[in-house]
């Protein structure tokens, strides 16, 4: 159950299906089906949380030119850019993916 996003769900295994074992990342016998519900899981996951939070609106921060790939400068622009963000909406927390 997932009260704050007003969802539920479940799966029913019959007797006779076994329970899946532990497979490591990249062991998969199939990587391609894998990959497919690795997203569906994650699409679930984002999804209740957005519905959680009551999230509508959808930003997407850009660089102009090459843009920046130093993983460290992303970090601290994103983290600048959010401090500003809550700064100017007056608010100390704010929910965002």
């Amino acid at each position: 159950m997932y009260p704050d996003a007003a969802e539920g769900g479940g799966s029913v295994l019959s007797s006779s299906r076994r329970l899946a074992a532990y497979v490591a990342p990249g062991a998969a016998a199939n990587p391609s089906r894998a990959a497919r519900e690795a997203g569906s899981r994650a699409r679930k996951k984002l999804r209740r949380y957005c519905a959680a939070n009551r999230l509508n609106r959808l930003g997407t921060l850009t660089y102009r030119g090459d843009g920046c790939h130093d993983p460290r400068a992303v970090r601290e622009l994103v983290g600048e850019f959010f401090r500003a963000l809550r700064a100017g909406l007056g608010s100390e927390r704010l929910a965002y993916v």
